[in-house]
């Protein structure tokens, strides 16, 4: 029988299709059901966020909402600025 190694990862991956017009926060709302599933299925199991471009974004808007689930975050080429005046704080802010 195989085993399994409890370093291993479940990878999940969300692609939005350009044709996709899902907002901003059902984006959010989506990624943080899929965590809070994965959660409560392996709960001695880090959560790690990886995001690039907007899904950075996708990922600290997450981790913004959810302060109570252990969250490992990283992120790559953010397409937005993390500044006080960027637009994506006032967007985490308000969802």
């Amino acid at each position: 029988p195989i085993t399994r190694d409890p370093r291993m990862f479940d990878v999940w991956c969300l692609h939005i299709p350009v044709q996709d017009r899902t907002t901003f926060q059902g984006l959010v709302e989506y990624v943080e059901r899929t965590v809070k599933s994965e959660r409560s299925r392996a709960p001695d199991r880090p959560v790690y966020l990886v995001g690039e471009s907007i899904g950075a974004c996708i990922a600290l808007a997450v981790a913004a909402r959810n302060r109570d689930v252990d969250l490992e975050h990283l992120s790559t080429g953010h397409s937005c600025s993390l500044s006080q005046h960027s637009w994506i704080w006032s967007l985490i802010h308000s969802i």
